[in-house]
């Protein structure tokens, strides 16, 4: 009988937290999510995530979205600052994101459009999550360098903490 009640509580969470509750953005029964359909692979792949040239197709010409926002996800290694190695998920995502979701940054800015561009793409956004946990909640965090895979990105933010947004990196 404890076996089964555990297990309906566990469902029962599950399906609050997903199904009843509203998402945690500003407006979130306007949200749409869109992936892309190609008939001849739907037997192997019902949907996939959008092509980026796709998008910023969609982008150009949709009149009837305010805001839309394209997002990837990945995974890097964070090395350095003062903590062990350790593997991360990240989010890609376009400069609009956090503006179409409503979604201000606890500490400090959310990218802007000229950083959209390739090249000026070596910046990033922490969940408070991971800034709490790996970097102490030092808001001197902002402006610095944290490596990913090697590489030097400056953080320019640290997102508030909504259930949604995991222990990650945008």
């Amino acid at each position: 009988m404890a076996l089964g009640i555990a297990a309906n509580t566990a469902v029962f969470s599950v399906a609050d937290a997903v199904l009843f509750r509203p998402l945690p953005y500003q407006s979130p029964e306007q949200l749409v999510l869109l992936d892309e359909v190609i008939p001849r692979f739907t037997s192997m792949y019902p949907s996939l995530p959008v092509n980026a040239k796709h998008f910023l197709e969609w982008q150009a010409n949709a009149r009837s979205f305010s805001g839309m926002s394209i997002l990837r996800d990945g995974a890097v290694n964070l090395t350095g600052n003062d903590g062990p190695p350790e593997r991360l998920g990240v989010e890609n995502a376009s400069a609009d994101l956090f503006p179409v979701l409503g979604v201000q940054p606890l500490l400090g800015r959310n990218f802007s459009a000229a950083e959209d561009r390739p090249g000026n793409n070596r910046i990033v956004i922490l969940t408070e999550q991971l800034w709490r946990r790996r970097f102490h909640s030092d808001p001197g965090i902002l402006n610095k360098s944290i490596l990913l895979d090697g590489v030097p990105n400056q953080v320019i933010g640290v997102l508030r903490r909504p259930s949604i947004f995991r222990d990650r990196i945008y």
